[in-house]
């Protein structure tokens, strides 16, 4: 064994999408905030730490392991997605020098069995769960919690209400943003916008997602109380002079009318700002809340329309209410808020004609849009099982093994790359019929 020389004691990576440097690449990426709050809590127990962010840096693969190994680390932190599994194992197979590896991400509560078949005589230990405090605990070696799987020098722990280890209060959570090179970053109206999260679980059931609530039954939903979002919001202000706007990344900030007057409370028009929200969050709103929301600073809302079809609608848990939905995209462009609407093409059994029903719903979605000072714009998908949802468990064993991400190279989508992988076609119809409609649908921006 070599006598290794440590430069930091733990490197946090957000992993890479891609395997090679992607020639003319300058797509914007979100801060891997998860990561952020890790790195936070390691600072503040005075351990030094880097985070490499390799989406925003596009850094290819070789070079990521050359970086682990040069820097020598105690411990290499990765997250994991369905997408990268690949990745991420060819950079724990491919680093040669002595690192303990710690692993974590929403999906690998599904495949931990296949982590801890990683092939490195490294120490691998697998995290389940928000994972900002068992890390520290991890770093000092005084864990109080036994794992829950082990296999040889690999370990799972599982952070859920039962765990000492679960964030339960994440209204004091801190988050140090020294750690992010991409913040702020300049937003599709070129405003410098930071991001931030409120809460944490889920209150939907979406069946292709890893965060459906019948997935995470122990896991508590936890959402930051008012004063805390605002002192955020004031400490951003005060940080970043050149602030302009603020991203919410989680669903639940708008979980209903009686928090429009909140978020009026938080922004006050002080920033714009840009949220995720259910169509189901405006079931109540009437016309002064939507002109609440707007003279708040709301410029932009994100919403997962997904499909035009009631039947696909259904099967995925979404809300299959389309005259609903129309009427609730129409009242937030009426007060010249912008929507951008996320769809999906490819769902298992999908047919022509609701991939049809979509694009006529985007079009006319679109098309009401063009009368108001609010704009519609799509977000189009490729569907994709991610390993353990709730429609990933419906297919056969047989699609389930073979299981495979890439990156569609037929589509020409504009500034998405980070998102157009896709693991086969599961519809009714042709990969060509599939691409056709996800194209066509992303040219009406």
């Amino acid at each position: 064994m070599h006598n290794y020389i440590f430069m930091v004691d733990v490197l946090l990576i957000n992993s890479p999408l891609f395997r090679n440097k992607v020639k003319g690449y300058s797509e914007d990426s979100l801060p891997p905030l998860g990561l952020g709050y890790i790195g936070t809590e390691l600072k503040t127990n005075h351990f030094d730490i880097r985070l490499i962010d390799s989406v925003a840096k596009n850094i290819p693969l070789d070079e990521l392991i050359s970086s682990i190994e040069f820097q020598k680390p105690k411990f290499t932190g990765l997250n994991i997605f369905s997408t990268n599994l690949d990745l991420v194992k060819e950079i724990v197979e491919g680093t040669k020098e002595e690192t303990h590896f710690l692993i974590g991400g929403q999906v690998t509560k599904s495949i931990y069995k296949t982590i801890t078949d990683f092939k490195t005589f490294n120490q691998l230990d697998i995290i389940i769960g928000e994972g900002e405090h068992i890390v520290s605990s991890i770093v000092k070696n005084d864990v109080k919690e036994q794992p829950f799987y082990t296999k040889k020098n690999r370990r799972v722990f599982k952070i859920d209400n039962n765990s000492i280890y679960f964030p339960q209060d994440i209204s004091n959570s801190i988050l140090d943003r020294s750690l992010f090179e991409n913040e702020p970053s300049k937003n599709k109206y070129g405003h410098n916008e930071a991001n931030i999260i409120n809460s944490r679980g889920c209150m939907y059931n979406c069946a292709f997602c890893g965060a459906a609530k019948s997935l995470n039954k122990d896991i508590s939903i936890r959402i930051k109380d008012e004063n805390s979002i605002k002192e955020e919001v004031n400490y951003l202000i005060n940080l970043y002079p050149d602030l302009e706007s603020i991203r919410v990344l989680d669903d639940l900030f708008l979980r209903n009318v009686e928090d429009i007057e909140k978020v009026n409370r938080i922004f006050n028009n002080k920033l714009y700002w840009r949220t995720m929200a259910h169509a189901l969050s405006f079931k109540k709103a009437d016309n002064g809340d939507f002109k609440i929301l707007s003279q708040s600073g709301c410029k932009e809302v994100f919403m997962g329309i997904e499909s035009g079809s009631q039947k696909i609608l259904r099967s995925i848990n979404k809300t299959h209410n389309l005259k609903y939905l129309e009427e609730t995209i129409t009242n937030l462009l009426k007060v010249g808020i912008d929507v951008k609407g996320y769809f999906i093409y490819g769902f298992p059994e999908e047919t022509y004609e609701e991939m049809n029903d979509t694009f006529n719903l985007a079009h006319k979605l679109k098309t009401i849009s063009s009368s108001y000072s609010g704009n519609f714009t799509t977000s189009v998908f490729q569907f994709r099982p991610y390993h353990g949802t709730i429609v990933y468990n419906r297919l056969s064993k047989s699609n389930q093994e073979s299981l495979s991400f890439s990156r569609n190279q037929n589509l020409n989508l504009d500034g998405r790359l980070q998102f157009n992988f896709h693991a086969g076609n599961f519809s009714c119809e042709s990969e060509e019929t599939v691409e056709y409609y996800i194209q066509k649908t992303s040219e009406l921006n």
